[in-house]
Parts: C-alpha cells; sequence; structure tokens
C-alpha cells in the first residue's frame, strides 16, 4: 500500500513538473506535422508555381495553360524540367531536423537568402509553401522551412529527395537568364 502512494506520488509530482514547465515556458517550440510535410500529395492538382528570391527580390511564375506549362506567362516552359519540378514537389522527404547548435546560423542565413516557393492548385488555393535556403556542409540535402500565410513554422529540416543524394535548391529560380534557358523550351535573347 506504501509503495503504490509512493508511485502515484512521484507520477504526479512528474506530471505537475511537466504541465508547470509548458505554462512557465510557452515559448518552447512545439513540432507540428504540418511543420515538416513540404511535399505535394498529387501534382495534377497544381496550376501555377511560383518563386520568390528574396535577396535579388526578383520573381518567377510557372503557369499551367491548358496541358502547357509556361514560365511568366510568356515563353513555353520545357516539359522535361517541369516534370523534374513536379516529380521534386511530390517526392520531396525530410531527412532531419536542423539541429539546436545550428539552428540560429541556419535561420538568419535562410532569411537574409530564402526563395519562398509556393504552389497553387487551380482555385488559386495554396497547396504548400516553403522557404529554400541553402544546402548543408556535404550537399547531402537542402535547409527548408514550411510558412503559411506570411507565417514561419518553429522548426527547419534538411530535405533531400528519395532518389537522389542532392540538394534541391537548384530546382527554384528566380529569375530567366540564358544560364536558365534549361528551364525554357525556345529561349530568345532579347
Amino acid at each position: 500500500m506504501k509503495n503504490q502512494i509512493r508511485i502515484l506520488t512521484v507520477i504526479s509530482i512528474v506530471l505537475s513538473l511537466f504541465v508547470g514547465a509548458l505554462y512557465l515556458y510557452p515559448e518552447v517550440k512545439r513540432i507540428t506535422e504540418w511543420d515538416k510535410h513540404f511535399s505535394v500529395e498529387s501534382t495534377e492538382n497544381i496550376q501555377r508555381i511560383e518563386i520568390r528570391d528574396n535577396a535579388k527580390g526578383e520573381v518567377i511564375q510557372l503557369s499551367k495553360k491548358d496541358s502547357s506549362w509556361y514560365v511568366n506567362d510568356s515563353l513555353e516552359a520545357r516539359p522535361g524540367a517541369i516534370m523534374d519540378i513536379l516529380s521534386l514537389l511530390e517526392g520531396i522527404s525530410v531527412s532531419y531536423p536542423v539541429s539546436k547548435a545550428s539552428m540560429k546560423n541556419v535561420l538568419n542565413e535562410m532569411i537574409a537568402k530564402y526563395k519562398l516557393v509556393t504552389v497553387y492548385d487551380s482555385n488559386n488555393k495554396e497547396l504548400t509553401s516553403f522557404m529554400v535556403g541553402g544546402h548543408t556542409p556535404n550537399d547531402a540535402g537542402t535547409y527548408m522551412l514550411r510558412v503559411k500565410k506570411g507565417k514561419q513554422a518553429k522548426q527547419p529540416y534538411v530535405v533531400s529527395l528519395p532518389y537522389a543524394c542532392r540538394y534541391v535548391s537548384a530546382y527554384f529560380k528566380s529569375h530567366v537568364t540564358p544560364s536558365c534557358s534549361i528551364l525554357i523550351s525556345s529561349f530568345i535573347p532579347d
């Protein structure tokens, strides 16, 4: 009987400390499934992809009209390049969360140089939105952070493609130049 009382007392104390910590430290980051869900379940519903480069102030839009994709509503996109981007959006996965030790540096760099990728369906509803940062020192992944209506997730992650050991930031170009003409079917310089 005394052992049962001791066990209940210990459990009560532990629960009280846990609840008290949550109450006293509300800024403790709570990670949700939304924070680490970057992919789109079905790319067939994607109608528009917008890529904003924070550092350069540039924006590029990939829009689907009928069965073709266009860059900034004027240049027809190369189907292979679009398929690569759509495959990435469907297959991207979280490798691991950014460690506490490197979180501040990663977030500071992301805020300074991020690209914001927003994916919309045919009703102009946002399917997913995330910040794309740089790649990891070992080139095995890319730092990314979820965003919704201007609000950032609490935890950045290192993401990768399950079928390739490479970073994904190279897929998101924010400007149209001869050097990124791989996205365009027939690039004709001005």
